[in-house]
């Protein structure tokens, strides 16, 4: 089963997936876990790529790379799809920020009145006048120059 697979590879190699009580499918995560060492040899922490799959299990077990980076920008999108957060959402959003959540139909979006406008909750524009005047583009001369040193 996933999970006896799951624990033994746990306590063998100290293997750790973040967010157990939120993970929907395990058998599909551990699935996909295993093509990306096997299939595409990836260390599942560093991303490296190896030449085998071995290797890269050799790698991660040494380097106790043995689990999950996890990180926005790195590789959280793509395990994204085996988890689910939206009771942890739910929760957080409607008892975190003390206002009264209303939550979109359409968009899914929650908005709190304690964020939006007295007024028809849009936004309120400035016009320059009230920004101020525009010296601070005397401060910006040379940039340019210094930017293109370092290229």
């Amino acid at each position: 089963s996933p999970e006896a697979s799951l624990s033994y590879m746990s306590q063998k190699y100290g293997f750790f997936l973040p967010d157990m009580e939120y993970c929907i499918d395990l058998e599909g995560l551990l699935g996909y876990c295993q093509e990306k060492v096997k299939l595409g040899h990836y260390c599942l922490y560093c991303q490296r790529i190896y030449k085998t799959w071995s290797g890269c299990q050799k790698h991660m077990i040494d380097a106790s790379h043995c689990k999950l980076k996890y990180e926005r920008g790195v590789d959280q999108e793509e395990f994204d799809v085996f988890y689910d957060f939206s009771e942890a959402n739910a929760e957080f959003l409607g008892s975190g920020k003390g206002g009264s959540a209303k939550e979109d139909a359409e968009e899914g979006e929650v908005v709190y009145e304690d964020d939006m406008d007295d007024e028809d909750g849009e936004w309120e524009d400035i016009s320059d006048d009230e920004m101020g005047d525009d010296d601070d583009d005397d401060d910006m001369e040379g940039a340019e120059d210094d930017y293109q040193e370092y290229e």
